[in-house]
């Protein structure tokens, strides 16, 4: 890290922040308010699904939110990566990993190099491993939530 600095400056410990931040805010919103729709409509009279075990309603919920969270905020981890990624990958255009404009105008480069498609790269392994994660992430938030509050 040392070297990194010296060769780079202090400053490359905050390259992606930006991107970063794009990502995990609307996430973090998205997720929330997504948890609590789906959350409720589990619960209520109306669901197709028989009464679900408030854990295994939370696990759904976290990992369906979670899900459709990653898929919105995709493209902010893909520039995120292309701004902390100091070497390029084979499908990663040289020009997008240097860029050095902001996400927006980043974004745009990547688009108008690699198309599309592009900022979508990793979704799928994304989304494999946040909805689990998000699913067990608010399960286990709750249920030990419930188990303080001595509730069963």
């Amino acid at each position: 890290m040392k070297a990194l600095v010296k060769g780079k400056g202090l400053t490359v410990l905050w390259r992606g922040l930006g991107p970063t931040l794009w990502r995990d805010v609307p996430f973090s919103g998205l997720y929330w308010a997504g948890f609590e729709i789906i959350k409720s409509r589990l619960q209520s009279d109306s669901s197709p699904l028989p009464p679900l075990a408030p854990i295994t309603t939370s696990f759904i919920a976290g990992a369906l939110s979670g899900t459709m969270s990653a898929l919105v905020t995709q493209p902010f981890d893909v520039l995120k990566t292309r701004r902390q990624v100091f070497t390029p990958s084979p499908d990663c255009s040289p020009a997008a990993l240097t860029h050095r404009a902001s996400t927006l105008p980043l974004a745009m480069h990547v688009i108008k190099t690699e198309g599309w498609g592009a900022l979508f790269a990793g979704v799928v392994p994304r989304c494999g491993k946040v909805a689990p994660a998000c699913g067990l992430m608010i399960a286990c938030y709750e249920g030990v939530g419930k188990y303080l509050a001595g509730e069963k």
